[in-house]
């Protein structure tokens, strides 16, 4: 097979219009929005117009997922810790660059464009990266539509309307801005329905007619297909299904819980299944698996020596060490100061807030670490069998910064939210044993207030 090549503008301008992107929020002082902690619209518009291709019917009040590449390029700069934010005082949020961009800046050109692949497979949350009308990220279609892609031929015509194609069609019905992602990684060009978007009347929605793969997109399918599939490398897609601190491409847990057992878990109970009938139930087997870096089997695609290195993320979130203090509010002037250490888990400050502010801790809960509700990563109540597990993290390997804003939501029905503030990290005191309330301001609500 002849080997691929890539340059700034080989197969797409990915690597250039990257490049122009980070280069810009280098240049000047980034601050994000208060509540999606977005580039606000002024850069947007600004960045819009250096990229090659320019959306149109925008201005300066637009926000940032009505730009499909520089959504895309955002959350990869973040996902690839090339930038990071920076939380000042009570509402400011600055981007920061990292020791990551000057790693990245001493890549070849075929590095770059792997490690930007990489953050887009392996880093990036999918659900957050879609920005279309329906804002869906089915990973499970990734795979099949890659096997179809590698027994495609360069330059085909693949009409998605037709009947031989109706099962891609389905497939791909809400991958949206997925179809101009993959358009940027060079896999092929996409012909939009022009009438389906229309219909919607939605300046967001984006619907393929026409896919015609190339060359380089149907290697790299083959290679995806059998040896990367998404669902098992992707880290946020895997914490969304209740694991932590995974290794991608590790094999997935698809063994559950017995609900009965769990139960039993949380409350203490002895089993109802005694030993005797616990060892006559068969052990899973085991996969045998070997770590082994994203880029190994992308090597041969190029020449020897082109595809090297990468940049090391850290997939493991660390551990900081010390007390932290969080400032804990229920509405303006209530609110409650908690110290708690790290190496207490999230039940442990869920309990102290259930403390601190008098609740009875009888409904399920969660954290938020965007602190927007319902969005990933969560860590939930352990009777909660949609998270990861509060009991199963310490606050340590959270990687908080001083300022950050996370979401404690408490009882799914009336909604209790609480703004948690990380307001001091002390790395060098003595740990405390037991989580506190060490200041308090306002009387606490009433939990089931009686209306007449």
């Amino acid at each position: 097979m002849k080997k691929l090549k890539i340059s700034e503008d080989s197969p797409t301008s990915l690597v250039r219009d990257f490049t122009i992107f980070i280069n810009y929020l280098e240049k000047n002082k980034i601050t994000l929005t208060k509540t999606k902690q977005y580039l606000r619209g002024k850069d947007l518009f600004k960045l819009n117009h250096l990229m090659t291709n320019i959306v149109k019917d925008v201005t300066s009040r637009t926000p940032q997922e009505r730009y499909p590449q520089l959504h895309l390029f955002y959350c990869l700069s973040l996902a690839g810790k090339l930038y990071k934010k920076e939380f000042k005082g009570k509402t400011k949020i600055l981007l920061k660059p990292t020791e990551n961009l000057k790693k990245y800046r001493e890549l070849t050109i075929t590095e770059k464009y792997f490690f930007i692949f990489e953050s887009f497979w392996v880093d990036a949350d999918w659900r957050e990266l879609q920005g279309g009308t329906f804002a869906k990220a089915d990973v499970y279609t990734v795979t099949p539509v890659m096997k179809f892609l590698s027994q495609s031929y360069a330059g085909q015509k693949i009409e998605l309307k037709d009947t031989v194609h109706g099962e891609l069609r389905r497939m791909m019905w809400d991958w949206e801005y997925y179809l101009l992602y993959f358009e940027l990684f060079g896999f092929w060009q996409v012909v939009i329905d022009e009438t389906a978007t229309k219909r919607l009347s939605s300046k967001r929605a984006v619907f393929a007619e026409i896919l015609i793969p190339t060359k380089f997109g149907i290697e790299m399918a083959k290679i995806l297909k059998e040896e990367r599939h998404l669902e098992r490398w992707n880290l946020p897609y895997r914490e969304a299904m209740g694991e932590w601190n995974v290794v991608p491409g590790s094999p997935i847990c698809e063994i559950e819980q017995d609900p009965i057992d769990e139960l039993m878990r949380i409350f203490g109970t002895e089993g109802f299944i005694n030993a005797a009938e616990k060892e006559e139930i068969e052990e899973p087997e085991v996969e045998e698996w070997q770590e082994e870096e994203f880029l190994e089997p992308l090597k041969e695609l190029f020449d020897e020596g082109e595809l090297q290195k990468t940049i090391s993320k850290g997939q493991s979130k660390g551990f900081i060490e010390g007390n932290y203090i969080f400032k804990v509010s229920l509405a303006r002037g209530l609110w409650r100061k908690i110290k708690i250490s790290s190496t207490h888990t999230l039940l442990d400050l869920h309990q102290i807030i259930q403390n601190a502010f008098d609740f009875n801790n009888d409904h399920l809960y969660a954290f938020f670490m965007t602190g927007q509700p319902w969005t990933e990563p969560k860590f939930t109540a352990p009777q909660d069998y949609d998270g990861i597990p509060v009991n199963e993290v310490q606050i340590g390997e959270l990687g908080l910064e001083e300022g950050q804003q996370i979401l404690y939501l408490f009882d799914y029905g009336d909604e209790w939210r609480f703004n948690v503030r990380l307001e001091k990290l002390n790395t060098q005191e003595k740990k405390v044993v037991e989580a506190e309330m060490i200041e308090k301001k306002g009387e606490s609500p009433e939990q089931y207030p009686e209306y007449l």
